[in-house]
């Protein structure tokens, strides 16, 4: 099984979204160059892997955004929200979808979750057997890491920002 976890791409301001507007956080979307920018990432990802079968994202709007450009590059892919991805979410629960995925004939499969931080950092050093006082992963925003489990074997096979992974577009 392929892992590609992922934070939400560049959303609108935390305290002026909130001040400015009656939503919840919840509903914080991400800006028009968080939109162009992490599809230039999605367009440089597609040069790296050929498929993705599965995209699960939190409930909020950021990063559900973030999931439909990647679900929208990715054609013939599932997109489904969890709300273990939302922020302070359980991530025992996504261990246990993972589990179950690996044990099924959809463990050949590349599955994307799209999440927020410090979550997807602490769940991707999890994954990696990594305690959380000795991360060293940081996810900027449209920041992925991709992990290729065989077996019992869990390898980090890249880290990269949201730019980094752009770049390859060009």
């Amino acid at each position: 099984m392929n892992l590609i976890l992922i934070r939400h791409g560049l959303s609108e301001q935390r305290e002026s979204w909130v001040n400015d507007s009656l939503l919840s956080d919840n509903f914080r979307p991400l800006t028009k160059p968080g939109l162009i920018h992490f599809s230039k990432a999605t367009t440089g990802l597609k040069k790296l892997i050929s498929h993705i079968d599965f995209v699960y994202s939190s409930q909020l709007t950021r990063a559900l955004q973030t999931a439909e450009i990647l679900h929208g590059q990715f054609s013939g892919s599932q997109l489904i929200t969890n709300k273990a991805l939302n922020p302070g979410g359980n991530y025992k629960s996504i261990m246990t979808l993972l589990n179950r995925i690996k044990k099924s004939q959809d463990s050949d499969k590349t599955i994307a979750l799209v999440g927020h931080n410090p979550d997807i950092g602490l769940l991707t050093h999890h994954l990696l057997g990594v305690d959380s006082k000795n991360c060293f992963l940081t996810f900027k925003k449209g920041g992925m890491s991709f992990i290729h489990f065989n077996s019992n074997k869990v390898k980090l096979q890249w880290h990269m920002t949201q730019e980094q992974i752009s770049s390859l577009f060009l």
